[in-house]
């Protein structure tokens, strides 16, 4: 995990935005970089690429995007104070006590006799 917050600090260095606007910055440029992606991914969606080169090119496209929407969640995080390591635990710790109580509490339409 510490490689996370070695990506998270080495934002810092390739940085390009003032840095007293640094939360706002960043949330409106993941934003942009999201739709970035998805434009891309809407494109295949559409039909846009016929042959196997163009949507193979196409999706690299996409894994370049994402590369900038890592980058932004990255500096996001910095901006915030926070590494990365600890939003992923975070994370990982609300999704896992999510499931649990979803497992908990519901029963599948599986389970139930015909």
């Amino acid at each position: 995990m510490t490689e996370l917050n070695e990506v998270m600090l080495q934002t810092r260095l390739t940085a390009k935005f003032p840095k007293d606007n640094a939360l706002s910055y960043c949330m409106i440029a993941l934003a942009g970089e999201v739709g970035e992606l998805a434009n891309q991914y809407k494109k295949e969606l559409r039909g846009d690429f016929t042959d196997a080169q163009k949507k193979a090119d196409n999706r690299m496209k996409m894994i370049d995007e994402l590369g900038d929407v890592l980058w932004y969640v990255a500096a996001l995080a910095d901006a915030l104070g926070v590494d990365l390591e600890t939003v992923f635990v975070m994370n990982r710790d609300k999704l896992t006590i999510r499931h649990a109580t979803s497992l908990a509490s519901s029963t599948s339409s599986y389970d139930q006799p015909q």
